[in-house]
């Protein structure tokens, strides 16, 4: 006989699986903003659970993977390596995913540079 504590305590598990799952931000698809210190950006994701995958094109117009995607919750997190003045930079992105929009920080891995952005989904 399974003890009620034992069973209540296994469907409360598979309840709060279920519903951060189902809260969880729906990050895929196209953004688009403006970076507060110029410059557009364009991101394209992929979000499978708590993997975040896609590309980024920032001021160096070429498309640059993600990497190390994560999205938990409304949180999100990459890396991804572009371009500045002809030398590669790994940028650090890390915000909240709020229905159709996302604010971001941005930061150059070094601390050499650093901007927010909102972008809008698409």
């Amino acid at each position: 006989m399974t003890h009620p504590i034992k069973l209540l305590s296994i469907v409360s598990f598979l309840l709060l699986a279920f519903l951060r799952t189902a809260l969880a931000a729906d990050a895929s698809g196209t953004w688009k903003g403006e970076m507060s210190q110029g410059g557009n950006v364009v991101f394209t994701l992929n979000a499978s659970g708590e993997s975040l995958a896609g590309t980024w094109v920032g001021t160096s117009g070429k498309d640059c993977p993600i990497k190390d995607g994560k999205l938990k919750g409304d949180a999100i997190s990459f890396a991804v390596v572009d371009e500045w003045e002809g030398q590669p930079i790994t940028l650090l992105v890390k915000g909240t995913v709020s229905g159709n929009e996302m604010r971001l920080r941005i930061d150059a891995d070094n601390g050499s540079w650093g901007t927010s952005a909102v972008v809008k989904k698409q």
